[in-house]
């Protein structure tokens, strides 16, 4: 069991249905069917945090504002930005 929160990008919808359970933007839901919370785990939409620790919905909206740098960096053939900034600390 985990609670799951839907963090839409900027100009994306508000609210959405996922699976049969409906979602406001910041607003998390309890959702218990573990199939269910590994597809959200994948969605860049939603932040999934339960006793395992995820991640919270801080961690997911930093992540979401990378993502587009990460698509970068990978079709340049570069390592993704947690592995240049832990090669870069490494080298101090």
């Amino acid at each position: 069991m985990a609670k799951v929160t839907y963090a839409p990008e900027a100009g994306e919808p508000l609210e959405t249905t996922q699976f049969g359970y409906h979602f406001a933007k910041g607003q998390s839901v309890e959702i218990t069917d573990e199939k269910h919370l590994a597809k959200f785990r994948g969605n860049p939409f939603f932040a999934v945090g339960d006793k395992k620790g995820d991640h919270t919905l801080k961690d997911h909206e930093e992540r979401a504002q990378r993502i587009p740098a990460e698509v970068a960096r990978q079709a340049e053939g570069l390592p993704p930005v947690d592995d240049y900034q832990a090669d870069v600390k490494a080298k101090k």
